[in-house]
């Protein structure tokens, strides 16, 4: 009795190869370290499949490490992430790396981070959750980088909560960091939170064209916006009115949506005249916690636009009001005809 192969046993192992490219989610993001979606499941079919699969680098170019929980964590998880490093050839990584949720006693995020740093000259998408310590450690080129998305997070033998003097302390530090501006030369996006968001030296702002800052003041946001005038997206999310800052002018004429929230519900403190700093010609977009537009908001608005002489297709206000305000909401829908889309979020 004559026995037949399966089909997919007899095509040629480039187009194998180019199969099991669309397995996977599309680059940049990540597919599942282990498990049914992983593709370390196609290492396991047959030894042909196998040797098909680790001599295809796109196959292993994106690494996720939040696959596991914290008490499911081994010793052998960081070999697992080297195997993929070690597999995915010459091409550009993503890496979505919140290293410091897997410490144990700070020992396997140490060695998470030490185990990628050596290819950063091919990190193209990165999200980090890291050390101080750790963060300083990053230097060097890193000519792919287009999307980059850092958060600090400190050690938990500490209080958690730095005083204003370490959190000082800890800019001195980053400021060492300024030779990523200098090697970082397609760098576009930007997530950065907390004590990161202090440092005005660390990145090449002025080429950005998005930018999240998350947990910052006034006084060490502002000077980055006033540098990143290629920006189209910003977010900023303020943990604290710094009443004492000077408010100065910025002006991002390509700007075409702009966010700005309070970080905790705590920190809702007016800040006066905050809008009146920004020039965005280009802007929009327009989303922002009530407290912003102050007691007298359609008056606050007006000026806005007024002043930046932008075409706003989409207002969202956030907060600030107590919820069933319709009359104020129908004030801004009567003094504001222009704009299409101008909703209210409680």
């Amino acid at each position: 009795m004559q026995t037949h192969s399966p089909v997919v046993f007899t095509l040629p192992n480039e187009l194998i190869s180019e199969i099991f490219c669309h397995f996977i989610p599309e680059y940049p993001l990540c597919p599942p370290h282990m498990g049914l979606s992983s593709p370390t499941i196609l290492t396991h079919i047959c030894r042909r499949w196998r040797q098909i699969a680790l001599g295809t680098p796109e196959l292993w170019r994106a690494i996720s490490m939040l696959d596991q929980g914290l008490d499911e964590v081994e010793e052998p998880y960081p070999e697992a992430v080297e195997f993929w490093l070690q597999h995915s050839g010459c091409l550009p990584l993503s890496l979505h790396a919140h290293v410091e949720w897997y410490a144990i006693s700070g020992r396997l995020s140490s060695t998470l981070f030490s185990i990628i740093l050596p290819y950063r000259q091919r990190w193209q998408y990165v999200m980090l959750r890291i050390s101080p310590a750790n963060l300083l450690l990053i230097e060097g080129p890193m000519p792919l980088l287009r999307d980059c998305e850092i958060f600090v997070d400190h050690d938990p033998d500490t209080d958690g909560i730095p005083s204003p003097s370490e959190v000082d302390e800890l800019a001195k530090d980053f400021g060492t960091l300024s030779v990523i501006a200098e090697h970082a030369p397609l760098l576009e996006t930007v997530i950065l939170e907390s004590e990161l968001s202090h440092c005005t030296t660390i990145l090449p702002w002025s080429y950005l064209t998005s930018l999240t800052l998350y947990d910052t003041t006034t006084r060490h946001s502002h000077p980055i916006l006033r540098e990143a005038v290629s920006l189209i997206f910003c977010e900023i999310h303020l943990s604290g009115a710094d009443t004492q800052a000077e408010i100065e002018d910025i002006k991002l004429e390509d700007l075409e949506t702009l966010i700005i929230q309070w970080s905790h519900d705590w920190d809702c403190e007016p800040i006066p005249r905050y809008l009146d700093a920004f020039y965005v010609l280009s802007l929009r977009s327009l989303k922002l916690h009530g407290e912003f537009l102050g007691l007298q908001s359609v008056e606050a608005l007006h000026a806005f636009i007024g002043r930046s002489e932008c075409e706003l297709k989409k207002v969202v206000v956030t907060k600030g009001w107590s919820e069933g305000s319709r009359e104020l909401e129908k004030a801004h829908a009567t003094a504001f005809p222009d704009i299409p889309t101008f909703e209210f979020e409680y």
